[in-house]
């Protein structure tokens, strides 16, 4: 089966601006570019990361997701997705202690705390 967006849910976050895709497996995604940026963190890195762990690499997947907010001219691009109930997990392997500006650090911790339930939350309010 080919994966397609079947429906997108915005949502913020601290400022920053995110959503959250509902695909044709039924499977709901957070596109990867956006979230990374936002943590200070190098997209391709991160992704290769997920593509060589076994336990989660099939979960990530791309998407063409529609991209683009404020200033930016929103159009479709194709982004690597990682699925939402996987996000925790991948969350739970980047080591803040590792990190040494104390401003990234602090947001990647407060990422891994609250990201995927805002996430979750703007997905379910939609549906219900």
């Amino acid at each position: 089966m080919s994966l397609k967006v079947l429906d997108q849910f915005p949502f913020e976050f601290y400022g920053s601006h995110f959503s959250v895709v509902l695909a044709n497996d039924r499977h709901v995604y957070v596109p990867m570019t956006g979230l990374c940026q936002s943590m200070g963190l190098q997209t391709q890195g991160q992704v290769r990361r997920i593509q060589n762990n076994e336990a989660v690499a099939d979960a990530l997947v791309q998407l063409k997701v529609m991209w683009g907010y404020g200033d930016d001219a929103v159009q479709e691009r194709e982004l690597y997705c990682l699925r939402l109930d996987i996000l925790p997990f991948w969350m739970g392997t980047i080591q803040p202690n590792r990190i040494k500006d104390d401003e990234k650090r602090e947001k990647i911790i407060l990422y891994q705390r609250e990201f995927a339930s805002v996430a979750w939350a703007a997905f379910r309010r939609e549906i219900l």
